[in-house]
């Protein structure tokens, strides 16, 4: 079984990347799984969900996302020594695996559609590995017997080895490098760059877990503050909240009305809350297939259910107002007015934003640096500046009100 697991192509599969250059695949198991179905889905699943509402072009999908994951994941099991030395062969090809397959469950529009439906992404990567009818176990099952759980084990760190996790998904791991570099790149914001190629030259391993030299502080401090200006100027930027608070209350009308129409909603009925989840119709669902069933909507008899599908489709946005008292009760009267009802014309969205919040510095989620003696761990915010100081920095804290423009 091992020789079957370690096939390589008969010639290296390369793709053309604008982050990495080029993401180079040898294995044929990497290469079976990206051809398949379920993996191939994710061309059609954008990564920043609504965003290119605002970034026109930020229009990339989870499908090269995922490619980047890859790439970086291989790069630091094959080309640093010193994760390479820590871990097996197989260990190796496991994590490129992980990293490939982490955003395998993830829905059209991003993380709003788990909001909808209630599912959340890691649920539906876990049944994709672990069912028996998905294409993603049979690959895996096909090359290694029970390789399908060692997967799920180290996408849900419960894999004994937990440098294997660690790789792709922490607090300095091979997902957030990707998306930062990618998310800034098609937004055509700066605020998502770092230095890649020195973290990556300054990873290590001190007491079977991922620590970072001390002479990488500088790269990781880039790294974090890139996070917290993505998070702030892209990720909840104020239009990108009232779309996808406009989207969840068109679902609201929707089940307050307990339309069960497949004409309508193409099933997306089926896999709201749902106790057991089809795969198939899942697998079905994609960007295009909710745009479709917003156009359906736009002729759908109740007026409310047709307008907010009109504005989703158009990009007709509520504004967002100051949320007062005064404000809430003057804008409550005139969607009365009009006849609209405030439970989807008035929405609230409040926020709270912890300068620091981009690293989580407890339990499994620190950054250890190993400091110049080699010997010594500290983490990371004992050793950072910047760091200390963001942590003094006050909670910001956002509260809007969003409704259409009556004032």
């Amino acid at each position: 079984m091992k020789n079957k697991l370690f096939r390589k192509c008969e010639e290296s599969k390369e793709f053309r990347d604008p982050i990495h250059s080029y993401i180079h695949v040898e294995y044929q198991i990497i290469y079976a799984l990206i051809s398949c179905p379920s993996f191939q889905r994710l061309r059609r699943i954008k990564q920043l969900g609504a965003t290119y509402i605002v970034y026109p072009t930020a229009e990339h999908s989870r499908f090269s996302h995922s490619l980047g994951v890859y790439e970086i994941s291989r790069r630091i099991v094959e080309e640093n020594k010193h994760i390479k030395d820590a871990l097996s062969e197989e260990e190796m090809l496991y994590v490129m695996i992980a990293a490939l397959l982490h955003d395998i469950g993830h829905g059209p529009y991003s993380h709003v559609f788990e909001r909808i439906t209630e599912i959340s992404h890691e649920r539906t990567s876990f049944e994709l590995l672990l069912s028996d009818d998905s294409d993603i176990h049979k690959i895996l099952e096909n090359y290694q017997n029970g390789l399908s759980r060692i997967i799920a084990s180290i996408i849900d760190h419960s894999y004994p080895k937990k440098l294997c996790w660690q790789l792709i998904s922490s607090q300095l791991d091979a997902d957030r490098m990707d998306y930062l570099l990618r998310d800034a790149y098609f937004t055509g914001t700066k605020y998502g760059e770092f230095d890649l190629e020195r973290i990556l030259r300054t990873l290590r391993v001190k007491d079977k877990s991922l620590v970072v030299k001390q002479s990488g502080i500088y790269a990781v401090e880039d790294y974090l503050m890139a996070r917290f200006h993505m998070f702030w100027q892209v990720y909840y930027h104020i239009n990108i909240r009232i779309y996808e608070q406009m989207f969840v209350a068109l679902i609201d009308r929707i089940l307050d009305l307990t339309i069960d129409d497949d004409y309508y909603l193409n099933g997306l009925n089926k896999l709201i809350r749902p106790e057991h989840i089809d795969l198939k119709l899942f697998l079905s669902f994609d960007d295009g297939s909710i745009n479709e069933i917003f156009k359906r909507l736009i002729k759908h008899p109740d007026k409310t259910i047709r307008d907010l599908a009109r504005r989703l489709l158009d990009r007709d946005l509520f504004k967002e107002y100051e949320d007062s008292d005064e404000n809430y009760k003057l804008l409550k009267a005139k969607i009365l007015d009009r006849d609209l009802e405030p439970k989807y014309y008035l929405l609230k969205d409040s926020h709270r934003f912890n300068a620091t919040r981009p690293y989580i510095s407890t339990g499994k989620q620190k950054i250890n640096i190993l400091l110049s003696d080699k010997m010594t761990i500290k983490e990371f915010t004992e050793v950072s500046s910047i760091m200390k100081s963001l942590s003094k920095v006050n909670d910001i804290h956002e509260s809007f009100l969003f409704a259409p423009d009556l004032i």
